[in-house]
C-alpha cells in the first residue's frame, strides 16, 4: 500500500484529479506491482492486457432517475456542512434538506433547534446568540 500512495503522491495535479473521478486508477498486481491504467494510459492497459496481467470488463448498470442519485449525493454534501444540533434534528426528522433553484435549504422546527443548540451545541454565532437567550420552558400537555 505504501508503494500506491507513493505513486499516487508522485502523480501531477491532473493525473491525481483522474484518479479521483475515477478517470484513471493505481492499480495494485499479484506480482506487488502498482501499474497507472485508464485515461491517458490506453498503451499500458494494452501492454499488461496482452501480459495477461489485467483484464477489462465492462460494467452495465441502469440509474433509473440520475436525479434522484444527484440529489440524495448532494444531500448527504450538504447535511456534513451543519452543526451539531442541526444535524441532530435532520436524524431525529425535526429538520429536512429540500432542493429549490439549484440551491440547498434547510427547514427545521425552531422550537426543537432550539433545544437542540442548547442540548448538543453548536458553533454557529447566530446559534450561540439564541442559546445565550434562550430559556427552556416545558409546555404541558
Amino acid at each position: 500500500m505504501v508503494k500506491g500512495r507513493e505513486l499516487f503522491l508522485s502523480l501531477n495535479d491532473e493525473e491525481k484529479a483522474n484518479v479521483v473521478r475515477y478517470d484513471s486508477s493505481i492499480l495494485r498486481l499479484h506480482d506487488g506491482s502498482y501499474h497507472l491504467v485508464g485515461l491517458n494510459h490506453e498503451n499500458e492497459d494494452s501492454q499488461l492486457i496482452s501480459d495477461n496481467m489485467i483484464a477489462i470488463k465492462k460494467v452495465d448498470f441502469i440509474i433509473e432517475d440520475p436525479i434522484l442519485l444527484q440529489r440524495r449525493y448532494m444531500v448527504s454534501e450538504a447535511f456534513k456542512t451543519l452543526n451539531d444540533a442541526e444535524k441532530k434534528c435532520f436524524t431525529d426528522r425535526f429538520a429536512s434538506i429540500i432542493y429549490r433553484n439549484g440551491e440547498y435549504f434547510l427547514y427545521y422546527d425552531r422550537k426543537k433547534h432550539a433545544e437542540y443548540i442548547v442540548k448538543y451545541g453548536t458553533e454557529c454565532k447566530q446559534c450561540e446568540e439564541l442559546k445565550k437567550n434562550y430559556s427552556f420552558k416545558k409546555e404541558m400537555p
